[in-house]
């Protein structure tokens, strides 16, 4: 990155104003938070909330569903997202860079639609968490805290398993153990 009162002196004033003037247009191109209007097409930066506010005309809109802002009320299910995203990826209007940006939206949308199909959150810190193999006490490496896979609850150590509620070890993966062990053993 070359500092710009250097490429001044380099460039010259008149080189310089056009390279300005071509970064200002290309920057909201690059930001993965900027969007465009529905009523005017400015460029406008989306909130944690996914709102934004026009400056040129003012408008508030929720950039998911390009109507006026709803703040407090939710806008759509995530299923619904979804498929108006998908819908309008086929869009004309659409520039490039929103294309882009939705269709990177897209994709988080359905590796979260992966994740809580098989996972669980973690009581304490919501970490989503799938669990493949093994036993049912469960170290979270976010927050340290354990926690029993078969009910959720947070716990100390093994004690949890001793009173027969929830098994260490589901019954299943014993078997399958077992088997394995048992064959090995006919091997030898």
């Amino acid at each position: 990155m070359i500092p710009p009162n250097l490429l001044k002196r380099l460039l010259g004033n008149e080189e310089f104003e056009k390279w300005k003037s071509l970064t200002l247009q290309k920057t909201p191109e690059l930001m993965s938070d900027v969007v465009y209007c529905p009523r005017c097409e400015t460029p406008c930066i989306e909130d944690e909330d996914q709102d934004a506010q026009c400056s040129k005309c003012f408008f508030s809109f929720c950039t998911l569903c390009r109507k006026k802002c709803h703040v407090g009320i939710m806008c759509l299910t995530p299923e619904m997202k979804l498929s108006i995203l998908q819908a309008r990826q086929s869009s004309t209007q659409m520039k490039d860079k929103q294309r882009q940006c939705e269709q990177e939206m897209i994709h988080e949308l359905l590796s979260v639609r992966e994740i809580v199909r098989d996972a669980k959150q973690w009581p304490s810190c919501k970490m989503a968490i799938s669990k493949t193999e093994g036993c049912n006490k469960m170290v979270c490496q976010n927050c340290g805290k354990y926690f029993c896979y078969r009910c959720n609850k947070v716990i100390d150590g093994y004690d949890h398993f001793r009173g027969g509620a929830c098994e260490l070890f589901p019954q299943e993966e014993i078997r399958n153990w077992e088997e394995r062990m048992n064959h090995r053993q006919v091997l030898d």
